[in-house]
């Protein structure tokens, strides 16, 4: 097993990932909606809330309520500002990306995770027959 190569691979999972996330922020910023005023990582527990939400077009008021029901406390941030941050508009098209982009996310996380122990086995099982 050439750990080079899949450590390689991995990393540009990785990368991948990381691209795919940075185009749903985007599309979330150019739709008005400024999450990352509300939230720290907006594919955090919290934001993934307030995702489902903006998904589903729910108001604004349903995604509070959403998020006090499912996590039990209050945001940090000023509920005006909270307000103020998911005031934008989805269009049908963002909504279908977003989703999609989502998705490919998923997988490529459930890659680099299955990547990540094949690494793990393989830095075992050569350290183990040196």
């Amino acid at each position: 097993m050439d750990i080079r190569k899949i450590s390689r691979f991995y990393t540009k999972i990785i990368d991948d990932v990381t691209g795919y996330k940075n185009r749903v922020h985007k599309l979330f910023t150019e739709s008005l909606f400024n999450l990352s005023c509300v939230v720290t990582d907006i594919f955090g527990v919290l934001g993934q809330i307030i995702i489902e939400g903006l998904l589903k077009k729910q108001s604004s008021e349903e995604i509070l309520r959403t998020i006090k029901f499912r996590l039990g406390y209050r945001l940090k941030a000023p509920i005006e500002m909270v307000l103020d941050a998911l005031e934008g508009t989805l269009s049908d098209t963002v909504i279908h990306n977003i989703k999609t982009m989502l998705k490919i996310i998923s997988l490529l996380q459930q890659e680099a995770r299955q990547l990540e122990q094949t690494l793990l086995e393989a830095i075992a099982y050569r350290g183990f027959n040196r």
